[in-house]
């Protein structure tokens, strides 16, 4: 009764009344599987990993054969962002239960975190073939199809989507980008207009439609999303290196004069994070007194553009 008890709290959000019943329900029965992993899902709820870990990890210990456990176990992995701890036990989560839906969901994000596309794809295919109806998950997949540059695909997926919710920000978002890809400026801008429109918060079609108003020439449209996607993602690369060379062609060098304020901050950071850098060294490769620093934003940029170069050289 405690056990089930507990259940029923935690599921109307309430984790202080689930943990009184469950530590009862242990009380009475140390070694009850289902007590334990339930106590683990109270601790998640009350972000105390550790301990959720504990009570997944003796519950197992007691019964390996609850699949719930392994993957509860690789939740709370994921949350912390060890991708490879949460890897192996979404595996063993598919051992004891191949078809296990949850699973095959979270391998499709945490390949695509990883940046391991074809597995991404791979895993979402399976949930989409037991769950097909979760838009989500098809949105995600269109993405990923886009990165792919399988174009026919990712239209399919996101036209999927967007018939079933028109006002999908994500899905919109994605369709500009497929245009984008495609050449067609015009619709890639109404696109991100729309995702912005249900999401005035959404950072990167800010970033997205500021780009391509910069391409088409819109400066001073395209300053006012640059500006917004910076604001809501303060350390966005892409936006801060677009925003620097937007205000140099205009000579702004008033407005010019934050953003070297915040790449002061930035630049350094990025270089240790050996990622490439906000500031171009087309800036002013000069731009610092340390040369170390210049040194670091010349190198990291190097790294971009070979990557770049390297990647047309195989498609050709």
């Amino acid at each position: 009764m405690h056990n089930n008890l507990g259940v029923i709290y935690l599921e109307i959000n309430n984790p202080q009344k689930a943990f009184l019943h469950l530590d009862t329900a242990l009380e009475l029965e140390p070694q009850n599987p289902m007590a334990l992993s339930n106590m683990g899902n109270v601790y998640k709820a009350r972000n105390e990993p550790q301990k959720a870990l504990r009570c997944y990890r003796k519950a197992i210990e007691i019964n390996p054969r609850i699949p719930q456990n392994y993957f509860n176990i690789a939740s709370v992995y994921f949350a912390s962002k060890d991708y490879d701890q949460s890897i192996e036990y979404l595996h063993k989560t598919l051992v004891i239960y191949p078809d296990y839906p949850d699973a095959l969901l979270h391998l499709g994000l945490v390949y695509k975190e990883t940046n391991e596309i074809n597995k991404a794809k791979e895993y979402l295919l399976k949930y989409l073939a037991i769950n097909p109806s979760d838009i989500d998950a098809r949105a995600l997949l269109g993405n990923i199809y886009l990165t792919l540059d399988n174009f026919e695909d990712a239209k399919k997926e996101l036209d999927l989507v967007l018939k079933k919710d028109p006002t999908y920000p994500a899905a919109l978002n994605d369709l500009g980008n497929f245009y984008k890809r495609k050449s067609d400026n015009i619709r890639a801008i109404i696109n991100y207009e729309k995702a912005i429109k249900q999401k005035p918060d959404f950072a990167e079609a800010h970033h997205n439609l500021g780009i391509t108003l910069d391409e088409e020439g819109e400066f001073e449209k395209a300053i006012v999303h640059l500006n917004k996607a910076v604001n809501l993602k303060s350390e966005s690369s892409d936006t801060m290196s677009y925003i620097t060379s937007n205000y140099m062609w205009q000579c702004a060098w008033k407005e010019l004069k934050p953003i070297t304020i915040k790449l002061d901050k930035l630049t350094p950071k990025e270089i240790k994070r050996g990622v490439t850098t906000s500031e171009a060294p087309f800036i002013n490769v000069i731009r610092w007194d340390d040369p170390k620093i210049n040194y670091g934003v010349a190198k990291s940029w190097s790294k971009k553009i070979k990557e770049s170069v390297k990647e047309i050289l195989e498609k050709q």
